[in-house]
């Protein structure tokens, strides 16, 4: 009985570590899209293809951002 409720305890342990520790990557890329709006997207576009709102004031044109390979 007492090795069956310590089971129950570390598994219920384990599965709220998951979620919390999946919680922690969903906020962190919200915060990323976030601050990509917040302060790029003016002039690469929101989608990164280098031609927001502001990109024609500017001198040189910008690089596509969607171009570049993330490894």
């Amino acid at each position: 009985m007492r090795s069956r409720g310590l089971l129950l305890t570390t598994i219920a342990f384990a599965m709220a570590t998951t979620a919390a520790t999946a919680l922690a990557q969903l906020r962190a890329a919200d915060l990323g899209k976030r601050e990509f709006e917040g302060k790029c997207a003016v002039c690469h576009g929101k989608d990164g293809s280098g031609l927001g709102p502001y990109a024609e004031h500017l001198k040189h044109p910008l690089p596509d951002l969607t171009a570049y390979a993330f490894e």
